[in-house]
């Protein structure tokens, strides 16, 4: 018997979550952000994969102090999976949907900068960096 293309999609998609979770498992003890090794300054992403494993483990201010997008992002991350398992794929990975997210994204690294710089924040700018030279020639 022939499975049905709610089955298929949903075992795509639980395939998908399995590989991401051990894709980010495996990120979190080997990548480290090109924008960061390069600038020191840390990126709109910085602090996402930590977020979410302490959102996993139930540490939910936590998660809100490495990166506050994690919680959108996961409400995201599940419309488009709703929408994959319903078999509208074109809005689970509308361009306007995940731009939107982006934007918002940007927005809250921007609101987030300040304290970065001023060292209030958990991510930091790594000292002798280029962002760390920036920051004492142009702000302070």
């Amino acid at each position: 018997m022939e499975k049905s293309s709610f089955q298929k999609r949903l075992c795509r998609l639980l395939l998908f979550c399995a590989g991401a979770e051990v894709l980010i498992l495996l990120l979190s003890r080997f990548y480290r952000c090109p924008f960061y090794a390069i600038t020191g300054i840390p990126c709109p992403g910085c602090g996402m994969t930590r977020a979410l494993l302490s959102a996993l483990r139930m540490e939910w201010r936590q998660a809100l102090h490495w990166n506050p997008m994690v919680y959108p992002l996961a409400l995201c991350c599940g419309y488009a999976a709703v929408c994959f398992l319903m078999g509208r794929t074109r809005q689970a990975a509308s361009i306007r949907f995940w731009g939107i997210v982006g934007v918002l994204l940007l927005a809250v690294w921007l609101l987030r900068l300040p304290s970065i710089i001023s060292g209030d924040s958990l991510l930091f700018i790594r000292p002798g960096s280029l962002g760390d030279f920036l920051v004492s020639r142009f702000l302070c």
